[in-house]
């Protein structure tokens, strides 16, 4: 699944976007784990 940033936002916005998106991911992995 791929993530686009939202429309309209700053070129620093969306590095942060794209940034953020390893660590979200790695937050619902952990999360999924703990609930199993």
């Amino acid at each position: 699944m791929m993530y686009q940033p939202p429309r309209g936002s700053r070129g620093l916005d969306n590095t942060v976007w794209w940034r953020m998106l390893p660590f979200s991911h790695l937050a619902v992995t952990l999360t999924r784990l703990l609930l199993e």
